[in-house]
């Protein structure tokens, strides 16, 4: 199912089975259910875990995407090679600027995504499109022979006081999409974006979080240098290498304007 222990909620009435999972996997939220099970409704009516924002198209199609996993995974097996098995899948990835029906599910992503997650940033979806006047937004979606990954990347990009300077403010993908060269493509798209705006270098804030070791990992293997403390820097005058095994499709050909007039309008 590709879920961290972090997005299970066990309920029970038990103190003593509350305590062994408290104790043995702290990262579930455990809670406790009244004796009374007349009384487990109201409970979970006030639980706030399972409050969040409009079902999306993802949600929606949840169980359709783990059936088209395991067989992504029962054809690995029969692969060769990895590199193999990654041009058997025919990818496809699209990116651009999120479409109206789509904001909700960007908004999603920053919500809930904790391990590949820069900067840890949480918005909702009125917050995130707030942002998109004055910062360009960037959608990932994917695709293979096996069936659509959906919405599953999401940058946010930041004029930063140097002209030549480019700040990611936000990035983050889901993990089902990773390992596939999914990210490799994405990661090109945006170094596009910011050189188009007028940038030589891409800065890459990480914000150290419980789980989100992944995002780290990614810019150290993808020629990011440790500048600062947890600030990564990579230089676009070359653009990162686009993999070969990926079609790209770019849904919006309108360019995003130069970096000094994002600053004008966000100053």
């Amino acid at each position: 199912m590709n879920l961290g222990i972090d997005s299970f909620v066990f309920l029970d009435d038990d103190p003593a089975v509350r305590l062994e999972v408290e104790s043995r996997l702290p990262e579930v939220h455990v809670v406790p259910l009244p004796e009374d099970p007349a009384d487990y409704c109201e409970t979970l009516a006030r639980l706030w875990l399972f409050d969040g924002a409009e079902a999306t198209d993802v949600d929606r199609a949840r169980t359709q995407m783990m059936q088209e996993e395991t067989q992504r995974q029962q054809h690995a097996k029969s692969a060769m090679s990895l590199e193999e098995f990654l041009e058997s899948l025919d990818l496809k990835v699209e990116m651009g600027p999120p479409t109206e029906h789509e904001w909700a599910r960007v908004s999603q992503l920053t919500l809930r995504t904790n391990q590949f997650n820069l900067s840890l940033k949480r918005r909702s979806t009125e917050e995130v499109k707030a942002l998109s006047p004055n910062m360009p937004v960037l959608a990932l979606s994917a695709g293979d022979r096996f069936g659509d990954y959906g919405l599953v990347g999401v940058c946010v990009l930041r004029p930063a006081e140097r002209a030549e300077v480019c700040e990611i403010d936000t990035l983050v993908m889901s993990c089902r999409a990773l390992g596939r060269g999914v990210e490799d493509a994405f990661l090109r798209y945006i170094a596009e974006t910011a050189a188009h705006m007028g940038a030589s270098l891409l800065v890459a804030p990480y914000v150290v979080g419980p789980s989100n070791t992944l995002a780290r990992d990614f810019l150290l293997e993808k020629n990011f240098s440790e500048a600062a403390p947890n600030r990564w820097e990579l230089s676009i005058i070359e653009l990162p290498p686009r993999p070969s095994h990926v079609a790209v499709l770019q849904r919006d050909k309108s360019e995003p304007a130069p970096l000094g007039a994002l600053m004008a309008a966000s100053s």
